[in-house]
């Protein structure tokens, strides 16, 4: 039975969640080089990518780097941060989320994981020139969480070289590169990296926005806790509670998913209210806020909030206020 995820990407088959349509991203990716997504923290950006991947191909090869668990170390060592992008790209490869040919996937380690000794990233973006020369489809790449490698000494040069030919689609890689998507928490007019000014890459200022709104609408809400309803058997009042969590989350989606877990998990099946059905109401979602509330390692607010109060200028400051 599917459940409400609080835990990285959310798949149809397993979560509860929205169908939002997204199908004018395609038409943005046929227009556009260069696209942005700048969304919060846990603002389904990765589910997001999910859902392109199956609306763009069979027609592009779609391929997701992630930057989620990048390291700092990875910063001034130009081998480590490609040998990051090669780890990356293999998870993608071996967990099926690309189209790309299982021959293309080999041209990409040989030509990477070949012992000539040539410069990491001149390896790196060569290996991937390879490998899309092999397939001869058009390819659309996102670079997900890309905040975490804002201060790499490699990452400008890398944006640089696969933003290289676009859009004027010259020879090269990015002849054969349809659209490369910008995925970040910072707006990417004012992303700054750590290097010298004149190399920072013109791709942030470029990239055009997908104003879509993410937040989750009643509606949409409302069509998910009716499918968990059915599924479990009981009569609550969905359209209220629907009004009641956009009331409360403004349609935050991970919020949204987070209370409907913890008043399934831990008001209903606690025992706090008489049966499942009773938790499904104003008292239970309040109980569940309280629970979030309390929890120290609570996503989003609570280090929000550590965040907020551990600044010298701003205790300073209200140290000043009467």
């Amino acid at each position: 039975m599917k459940s409400f995820n609080t835990k990285g990407p959310c798949r149809p088959g397993d979560h509860y969640m929205v169908n939002s349509p997204i199908s004018n991203f395609k038409t943005l990716i046929d227009k556009n080089p260069f696209i942005s997504i700048c969304r919060p923290h846990l603002y389904s950006k990765s589910t997001t990518l999910n859902a392109l991947r199956r609306i763009v191909e069979p027609e592009y090869i779609f391929l997701a780097i992630s930057f989620k668990n990048y390291d700092a170390s990875y910063n001034t060592d130009e081998k480590a941060f490609c040998d990051f992008i090669r780890t990356q790209l293999h998870k993608a490869f071996k967990l099926k989320r690309t189209s790309l040919s299982k021959a293309s996937q080999d041209v990409f380690f040989s030509v990477y994981d070949d012992s000539k000794p040539r410069p990491p990233l001149s390896k790196l973006i060569d290996a991937m020139l390879r490998m899309r020369s092999e397939s001869r489809q058009r390819v659309v790449l996102a670079l997900d969480d890309m905040d975490a490698a804002k201060d790499s000494e490699t990452f400008p040069h890398f944006l640089g070289m696969l933003s290289y030919g676009l859009p004027s689609r010259t020879a090269t890689l990015w002849g054969a590169l349809k659209c490369l998507i910008l995925v970040s928490v910072a707006d990417l007019k004012s992303f700054t990296f750590n290097t010298d000014p004149r190399n920072q890459p013109k791709i942030c200022s470029a990239a055009v926005p997908f104003e879509h709104d993410m937040s989750l609408p009643p509606g949409e809400i409302l069509e998910m806790i009716e499918e968990y309803k059915d599924d479990h058997r009981l009569k609550f009042d969905t359209p209220y509670m629907s009004s009641l969590l956009t009331m409360y989350t403004s349609g935050y989606p991970f919020l949204v998913s987070k209370l409907c877990a913890l008043i399934h998990d831990q008001v209903g099946e606690a025992g706090k209210f008489a049966d499942l059905d009773a938790s499904w109401t104003h008292e239970g979602l309040i109980a569940a806020l309280k629970i979030l509330d309390s929890d120290p390692n609570a996503p989003l607010y609570h280090p929000l909030a550590r965040q907020f109060f551990s600044g010298e200028k701003l205790k300073a400051l209200l140290e000043q206020t009467p």
